[in-house]
């Protein structure tokens, strides 16, 4: 009986040695949870700090300019807004707190409002959203703004909005999409 039973305990043995490294293999196989890459502005990117995005753009600042003092106060305090480019259409405007960067902004004549959809589209992909908006002034003057919205993984909203209203233009915003409250839990359970 001895003889039949050493049999089975190394048959279990091996079959248990094959299951564990089967599982191993399964666990080694699983793809490691992955943060969604950043979405890019051009070279930047939100989050990134304010030394990073003084670097990048070192050749494009003119201390001489107004810009410098915005420079200074967000240098000093961590939080403010600089304007780069040129005046007018076409310039960034980024913000930052907690010397990080929370937003970017630009903006153009309304007749780039295509040109400007469609680099969007070819940088970003198609919108997670697009549609016209009633929008009514003080004075009872009805029109319709166009609105388009993506949605990127790493959280970050791009917003196009073309408004048609008085001073017709278009503007581009980058924001960090707020992080969901949790839910609140049920004390009574």
């Amino acid at each position: 009986m001895v003889k039949i039973a050493r049999p089975y305990v190394l048959l279990f043995l091996a079959t248990a040695t094959l299951l564990g490294q089967t599982k191993a293999a399964q666990v080694a196989k699983k793809p490691a949870a992955t943060k969604p890459s950043a979405t890019h502005i051009g070279k930047h990117r939100l989050g990134e700090t304010f030394a990073e995005w003084l670097v990048i753009e070192a050749k494009n600042i003119d201390a001489s300019q107004p810009d410098g003092q915005d420079l200074a106060q967000i240098r000093q305090f961590g939080s403010g807004a600089v304007s780069l480019g040129p005046a007018g259409y076409g310039g960034f405007s980024w913000t930052f707190r907690d010397s990080k960067l929370e937003s970017a902004m630009v903006g153009f004549e309304v007749e780039e409002a295509a040109h400007q959809m469609a680099f969007l589209r070819q940088s970003y992909g198609p919108p997670s959203n697009i549609g016209e908006v009633l929008v009514q002034n003080e004075f009872g003057a009805r029109w319709n703004d166009t609105v388009a919205i993506w949605n990127m993984p790493d959280r970050t909203v791009i917003r196009l909005h073309v408004d048609r209203g008085p001073g017709p233009c278009v503007f581009v915003n980058f924001f960090k999409q707020e992080q969901p409250e949790a839910p609140p839990t049920n004390p009574y359970k």
